[in-house]
């Protein structure tokens, strides 16, 4: 079997080729290109592609994918790309690793989305960089008139259309004739443009996304648990993918990172913090639903409260727990195909509230 590995680099990759174990492998330097790519794979014709997971893996796995070439994407935060204790470590020894561990069926993989997931992805992401953004804004304006000691409605209120027309009565163009000691006033002008501007591109990328929500069935699905909405929903369907991947809730709990770090040492075994492995931005969704569901979901809110203890100083642990135990509802929903049923999540006095559906 012949195996190519590629180390990819931001300009430039160097690609191992090795035509049979036993054999010596040869290099070459590519730039990362699609089209030098797409010549060196169609001269080489490999048996199979060994790529590390990085920003160019999903065009090259693409491309391996168009040209019939089974594509291993390695996980490089595994410890069988650990480095600490090598003294050298060049892009020829990482393709050649690469190489090897592909031979060895050893490869640590990640499941790589299809390209409509990973445009479907960046775009979530695309609006969570312009919500910051506003946010960020909004932050400020509230900072200048703090300065001026101008108290300002709380909350949305001031988002309002009434609360806009206040802001507006206090915004001058920023011009030379603008005095020095209200400059704040030209500030808070420039930031109000930007804050609208930033507004209706919001606007728009929700309207794309919620096109593609209610062309999605397992979101659809999704939202039927009462607290889940569309962010939720289509962030779990996306990181996700295929729920029959997983054989267990365990196991989609590891993937996301909410499983606890375990040290073992002779009889004694310790359970610490969450392992933090997989998606941030989706463990922090699951979180703040997993509050937001104590108020709209009396099921997980008599959960929460199992899981508290009424102890005060338990509640952000319960947190997590709760947002973990949302994770597993929803791809249970996911992979057998059905929508919310409070009567399957069963009541929290029996067993671990965290188990598995």
């Amino acid at each position: 079997m012949k195996i190519i590995g590629i180390d990819l680099g931001k300009f430039k990759s160097v690609a191992c080729a090795s035509p049979a174990a036993g054999v010596e492998p040869t290099f070459r330097t590519l730039p990362t290109d699609p089209q030098a790519f797409h010549d060196y794979l169609v001269e080489q014709a490999p048996d199979r592609l060994a790529i590390e997971v990085g920003t160019p893996a999903g065009w090259v796995f693409d491309l391996a994918t168009d040209l019939g070439i089974p594509c291993e994407v390695a996980n490089t935060r595994d410890e069988r790309f650990s480095y600490i204790k090598t003294r050298k470590k060049t892009d020829r020894d990482d393709a050649l690793k690469l190489v090897r561990l592909s031979r060895l069926d050893e490869m640590p993989e990640v499941t790589l989305p299809s390209r409509e997931t990973r445009q479907h992805k960046q775009l979530i992401r695309h609006r969570e960089t312009l919500v910051g953004r506003r946010t960020a804004i909004v932050n400020h304006i509230r900072s200048l008139f703090d300065q001026q000691g101008i108290r300002l409605p709380a909350g949305q209120k001031l988002w309002s259309k009434a609360g806009r027309a206040v802001l507006a009565e206090h915004a001058r163009e920023l011009t030379q004739g603008l005095p020095m000691h209200e400059a704040w006033r030209g500030i808070l002008h420039e930031e109000l443009a930007a804050w609208h501007q930033l507004h209706e591109r919001i606007k728009a990328v929700e309207a794309r996304l919620k096109a593609a929500h209610a062309a999605c069935p397992k979101c659809k699905r999704l939202q039927t648990i009462p607290g889940v909405g569309p962010r939720l929903s289509e962030s779990l369907v996306t990181v996700l993918g295929d729920p029959n991947r997983f054989k267990s809730g365990k196991e989609v709990s590891a993937y996301v990172g909410m499983t606890p770090r375990l040290h073992q040492s002779g009889e004694v075994l310790r359970s610490g913090r969450i392992s933090k492995q997989g998606d941030r931005r989706l463990r922090s969704l699951l979180v703040e639903i997993a509050w937001a569901c104590r108020r709209f979901n009396p099921t997980f809110k008599a959960l929460f409260e199992h899981l508290t203890g009424g102890q005060k100083t338990r509640r952000k642990k319960a947190a997590v727990a709760l947002g973990r135990r949302i994770l597993v509802v929803c791809w249970s929903m996911l992979k057998h195909e059905r929508d919310w049923d409070a009567s399957k999540v069963g009541p929290p006095s029996l067993g671990a509230a965290v188990s598995a559906v």
